[in-house]
């Protein structure tokens, strides 16, 4: 959605939210675009676009200072 509210969705080959969903990856988005959104899933970190960088970057601290807490 956000690719195409920025009229970018011609200039991407593939949306990755597709590919991963054909690969039976559990996908979720902010609630609303362009708003930050953070999924840990056991040590893999990923943020849904610019604006999740702090959340990623947090994310990821608290991890490797706090391993056994997240």
């Amino acid at each position: 959605m956000e690719e195409t509210m920025v009229m970018r969705h011609n200039n991407i080959p593939f949306e990755l939210e597709s590919r991963l969903k054909e690969y039976g990856a559990d996908f979720s988005t902010a609630r609303l675009p362009f708003a930050p959104h953070v999924v840990l899933d056991d040590q893999l970190i990923t943020g849904q676009n610019p604006l999740s960088a702090a959340s990623t970057a947090q994310t990821m601290i608290e991890l490797l200072t706090y391993p056994g807490n997240l």
